[in-house]
């Protein structure tokens, strides 16, 4: 078995001293080349064009991960993470990104959707969108988008 893929795979599934495994270490990802991310995540399962604020880009998905990386001028630009489950919806879950927030996040007006905007180099901004509830409407299940400094 390839050592780097090997190596990778634990370092996703490792606890590096957090409470959540690492779901996907953003900061490893973002700004390579479609070669480099598949390098960490292994083959991507499809990959095809799609549109981004930025204009056209290039998207692989990844099932394993249920992870969604879209690239601008060749480089990741965007991660999407599908339904992280069991992560809470709340700052603690950005461990699971390895990812640290430099101020406090801003909430929309029905609480679906938390943002933080001063993150860590290399990741711009990143948010949370509640996509279920529990039946005590408690955010259950959501979607996270991680944008890349430019």
């Amino acid at each position: 078995m390839n050592k780097t893929i090997l190596f990778s795979g634990l370092l996703f599934f490792t606890l590096i001293g957090c409470k959540h495994r690492v779901v996907v270490d953003a900061p490893a990802i973002l700004r390579h080349s479609p070669e480099e991310v598949e390098a960490i995540l292994g083959k991507p399962d499809s990959t095809y064009a799609t549109e981004t604020l930025a204009g056209p880009a290039l998207a692989q998905h990844f099932r394993m991960y249920n992870v969604e990386v879209e690239y601008v001028d060749n480089k990741a630009s965007y991660i999407s993470v599908k339904g992280p489950h069991g992560l809470p919806f709340s700052e603690e879950a950005l461990e699971a990104f390895n990812a640290k927030a430099l101020g406090e996040p801003t909430k929309s007006a029905d609480e679906k959707v938390l943002r933080w905007i001063k993150m860590q180099a290399p990741i711009e901004a990143i948010s949370f969108a509640a996509t279920h509830y529990d039946s005590l409407q408690n955010v259950d299940n959501f979607t996270v988008t991680i944008i890349g400094r430019k």
